[in-house]
Formats: C-alpha cells, sequence, structure tokens
C-alpha cells in the first residue's frame, strides 16, 4: 500500500516538479563538494587564463603556466595583419604568481552558493594574465631594423640556402609601448600590430640560387692553387664551407668567407707557402723576431679572393694562382727564460706580443710547490670577459648532462633535425656542431644555461642570442669539476671526457703537449681559444687560452711552455 502511495506520488508530479528536485539536489551535493574541495588546489578541469590546472596546487600551476609562456611566440604583425616578425619569451621576466593566487582564492560565502564551482572553474571574473617584463634595450630582438641577405650555408653533404628577411622602420616608442603592456594567453599565442615600413633585403633566393648552381659546377672537383710551380688541391668540401654571396648592382655574386680562407690557408698550406709577417715576439724556437728588412711574406688574401671570386664567376679556369706580399722581420736573438712562474709569465707576455690574450693554469696533482704558494692556479687575464665563441658548448654540455642525470630527457630523445640527443651531444663536443648546441639553447633557454652556469660559480659567463661571452677563469672552474667529477654523474662526465679527448680540432694545446688531452677549442672573427684538461705523467693540470688575432701555433707554443714549467 505504501509503495503504491510512493508511486502515485512519483506520477502525480509534473515535470517541472521533478526538475526542481533534481536541480535542489544536484545544488546541495556541489555545495557539499564546494565546502569540503581543499582550499589550495584548484577544481578538476579548472583553467587559467586558457591553461588547464586541474588539481594542481598554487606552486605546480604557477609553474606549468610560466613553462607554457615561456615557450610561446609573440607575434607582431603590420596594419594588414601580415606577419612581420616572431620572437621567443624564453628570456622574458614572467610571474604567474598573482594571477595563480586570485585564481585559487575561493571564500566561503562562495563556496557556500551552489554551482559557484562553475564559475571558479571557467575562471570567470579573474584578469589571469601575467606580469611580463621585457628588456627593451634593443628592440631589434623583437623586430629587427636591418634587412638580412639570402645566404647560403654548407652541411657537409649540399647547400642550404637560407631566406632573405626584411627590416623595418617603426616608431621605437610605440613598439616599448606594446611590449611593456603584452598580455600572453596560455591557450593561444599572441599578436599585436605595428606601423611599419618594410625595407626590403639586397639579396633574395631567387638571386641566389641560380648562382649557386654555377658555383657547385666550378666546385665539383674541387680547387688547384699554385705557388712556384706546385699544385695544392682543395677539395669540395673545404671551398663549399668557404661560400659565400654579396649582393652587386648586377645582382648576387659568389665570393669566399676571408676568414675562413684564412684559416684554412694558416692550417694546411702555411709552412708550404707562406713566410709568417714579423712581430717583436717569439717564435716556437726562442728566437725574438721585430719588424726589419723587407724580406718576409705572406699570402696577399685580398688578391686571393677577388681570384677565387673570378672562378667562381666562370671567368677564370683551372689552377688560382697564389700571390705573396711583403712583411718585415729581422731576428735578433735566441732569448731564455727561468723556469718558474715569472719566466712562464715574462714569456707567455712575449709569444703574445701584439696580440690580446688570457691564459689560466691549474695544478690538479698538487705536485708543483710554487704554484701551491698561489692557491693552485695561475692566470693572466683570468678574469677578462671574451666572446666565448665554441667553448659555449663545455656550459651547454653540462645543461644537458644534468637534465640526463635529473631524468628529464633521455640520450633517445629526438633533438635537431630529429637525431637522437645522444648523437647531437657527441658531434657538438667531436666536431663542435653548431646546430646541436643551439637547438638546445632554444630549448632550454639562453637564461636558464646562464643561471644553471653562473649558480655554480662561472660568474662571468653570459648566454643570449648572438652573444655568448665567458673567461677563461669560467671555463678552468667547469673542467675542474668535470675532473673531479662534481661536473655530472659519474657515467656522464666520463662520457664527456672521453668525448672531448676524440675532439677532432687538435692544433692548439693538443700539439703544444705530450699528454693527453681532453679539450674543447673555440674560434670566431680572429678569436681562438682552446680549453683542455692535461693528463700528464708529471702530473694533471687544466690549460685554458683566450686570443684574438693569434694562430694555434702560438696556443701550441704557450702550451709546450707551460709544460715546461709542470
Amino acid at each position: 500500500m505504501v509503495l503504491s502511495h510512493k508511486k502515485q506520488f512519483r506520477e502525480g508530479m509534473s515535470w517541472k516538479a521533478k526538475l526542481f528536485l533534481v536541480v535542489v539536489f544536484l545544488g546541495a551535493l556541489t555545495v557539499l563538494v564546494q565546502i569540503f574541495f581543499p582550499k589550495d588546489r584548484f577544481f578538476l578541469l579548472a583553467k587559467v587564463n586558457g591553461g588547464w590546472v586541474s588539481g594542481m596546487t598554487a606552486e605546480e600551476a604557477t609553474a606549468a603556466l610560466e613553462a607554457r609562456y615561456r615557450s610561446q611566440k609573440v607575434h607582431v604583425e603590420d596594419l594588414a595583419g601580415a606577419k612581420i616578425a616572431s620572437f621567443s619569451l624564453a628570456k622574458a621576466e614572467i610571474s604567474a604568481e598573482a594571477s595563480v593566487a586570485e585564481a585559487l582564492e575561493y571564500p566561503f560565502w562562495q563556496r557556500v552558493i551552489p554551482f559557484s564551482s562553475l564559475y571558479r572553474l571557467l575562471g570567470w571574473g579573474v584578469d589571469a594574465a601575467p606580469e611580463v617584463e621585457l628588456d627593451t634595450t634593443n628592440l631589434e630582438e623583437y623586430v629587427p631594423t636591418e634587412p638580412v641577405n639570402a645566404a647560403v650555408r654548407f652541411t657537409g653533404a649540399d647547400f642550404v640556402v637560407e631566406k632573405e628577411r626584411a627590416g623595418y622602420q617603426y616608431d621605437e616608442e610605440a613598439l616599448r609601448e606594446e611590449l611593456e603592456e603584452l598580455k600572453l594567453s596560455a591557450e593561444r599565442e599572441v599578436s599585436f600590430k605595428l606601423v611599419v615600413v618594410t625595407i626590403l633585403a639586397e639579396l633574395t633566393i631567387s638571386d641566389v640560387k641560380p648562382k649557386l648552381a654555377e658555383v657547385k659546377v666550378a666546385l665539383a672537383s674541387g680547387v688547384d692553387f699554385v705557388y712556384a710551380d706546385e699544385k695544392y688541391a682543395v677539395p669540395f668540401e673545404k671551398m663549399a664551407e668557404m661560400v659565400s654571396f654579396r649582393a652587386t648592382d648586377s645582382g648576387a655574386v659568389a665570393t669566399v668567407d676571408d676568414f675562413k680562407l684564412r684559416q684554412y690557408f694558416a692550417h694546411n698550406l702555411e709552412d708550404k707557402i707562406m713566410i709568417r709577417a714579423g712581430y717583436f715576439k717569439v717564435d716556437e724556437y726562442g728566437l725574438v723576431i721585430s719588424r726589419g728588412k723587407d724580406d718576409d711574406k705572406s699570402v696577399d688574401y685580398a688578391e686571393l679572393t677577388l681570384a677565387v671570386e673570378r672562378f667562381l664567376a666562370g671567368e677564370t679556369s683551372g689552377a688560382i694562382g697564389v700571390v705573396l706580399t711583403p712583411y718585415s722581420y729581422q731576428y735578433i736573438g735566441r732569448t731564455e727564460y727561468s723556469k718558474d712562474i715569472a719566466g712562464l709569465q715574462k714569456e707567455l707576455m712575449e709569444r703574445f706580443s701584439g696580440e690580446a690574450f688570457a691564459l689560466k693554469l691549474v695544478d690538479l696533482s698538487g705536485e708543483n710547490p710554487e704554484l701551491a704558494e698561489l692557491g693552485g692556479d695561475f692566470d693572466i687575464r683570468g678574469d677578462k670577459v671574451w666572446t666565448a665563441a665554441s667553448t659555449y658548448k663545455v656550459f651547454v654540455a653540462y645543461s644537458i648532462l644534468q637534465a640526463i642525470d635529473r631524468g628529464d630527457v633521455q640520450w633517445t630523445d629526438k633533438a635537431y633535425n630529429d637525431n637522437s640527443l645522444e648523437y647531437c651531444f657527441e658531434v657538438m663536443i667531436v666536431e663542435s656542431n653548431n646546430e646541436c648546441a643551439r637547438w638546445w639553447l632554444d630549448k632550454k633557454g639562453f637564461e636558464k644555461v646562464t643561471e644553471e652556469a653562473q649558480a655554480v660559480g662561472a660568474v662571468s659567463t653570459t648566454f643570449k642570442h648572438g652573444d655568448m661571452r665567458t673567461s677563461a677563469n669560467d671555463l678552468a672552474l667547469m673542467l675542474g669539476k668535470l675532473y673531479d667529477g662534481t661536473f655530472a654523474s659519474k657515467a656522464s662526465c666520463e662520457r664527456l671526457l672521453e668525448l672531448m679527448k676524440r675532439q677532432t680540432h687538435r692544433d692548439g694545446i693538443p700539439a703544444g703537449t705530450d699528454g693527453v688531452v681532453a679539450n674543447k677549442v673555440g674560434w670566431l672573427d680572429g678569436l681562438l681559444h682552446d680549453a683542455g684538461i692535461i693528463y700528464a705523467d708529471d702530473g694533471d693540470y687544466i690549460l685554458v687560452v683566450m686570443t684574438d688575432d693569434s694562430t694555434w701555433k702560438t696556443i701550441a707554443a704557450a702550451a709546450k711552455a707551460v709544460q715546461g714549467r709542470m
């Protein structure tokens, strides 16, 4: 009978009444959930500024959102909506702490309101954009003013043509205001419009490609250089690395990178062709040289560059003649140096006379009494900050190995150009590959790699796009950590040392020592650097040499002078 009454009651209710009861029940249920849900966590499926923060604490949500923001790019458009530039937020100072705290705030009076969690869930009523601060001292980092011509890059197998890039004129204050008022979204990349005048590049892909086809034909069998009836063959791969293009009134002209041409001749043909120009300095035989008679000669690189250019344009064929131009020198006599640190300093100052240089020496064995009195190390301008050239890869290696040891990445992970991280790491050290190192800097962030280096004491080391700097002291510090096993785990340290012992550029410190050398070199626009750990019979030591306008022979001679005092 009772069941019959309940059935009649239900059947007698209208659908509106039933719906009302369901809503009341669900409302009561949500109030209970809202009251007892942890105050320090976001609701399930919650978003802040379009980014998922489901079930996260404030700290977890802040870290996740900031990582998301830094992984994005901001796009700059002209008034027509065409993208003119994009820049990364990896270096920006971004704080989502305040916006997360505001979004997480859920007072009791709101919790007792049925279904208010939906309001909180979707982040309505919360200004959830993070605080963003960009360095606006160099606005060209965001929108370039100077156009960039199309260029070619030889990968080791073939040429890659890199597209030209336009430059722009704009109101700098307008750009600065846009950057200062930037509102980011975790859901999508943002953009803003800028009034610009476009400046086109002088050299485009369509200008370069037909000329590049001619260059490939000209270089197919390499190039022969001739001096005094002797031929010196330079293979295709080496010449291809030197090729570049410049714009003229008649279009693109193939030429060679003057610095790379000089480097190749210095490393491979110097002893056969050129007689080094004289300076007041000491050669590897201990002879003091100064300017004197006009009977010293060196390659006339200006003339050689023009000759190669004519060859690439098809104006000449056959072997390219090498012309020498006179310099002055005079042998003064042999000099002697004391076999102590004072003698070493005097010898180094004369060997590098007329050249900027810095040197750091660290005795790892503790067996040199004179160095022990100096605290175990000796330096000349050790704290001078230099453009790092490829020695910056020591710090990139540190960053990668730390990530490996933490489990953040695996050696099998995909890296640059779909190669494994393991392969990329190897060619970065052994062959000084640039692309793999830059891939990691873009992935990790220049600022983060700087922070990692400075956190372990490399305080003079900084990394920015196109501007990576360090000192001999900082490089020696990192090599010391690598030697004593505090650089990374034991397995990671052993891996890096094995690769450094196999690296292919050995004309500097390794050429001047008898021991086994684990080193990393760098060269760029006249800079030559070498940083190594030397495993020697008389005791291990670290040697870092950083130079401008020097030669690998001089660095090798300096290494030999150091070894003679160890």
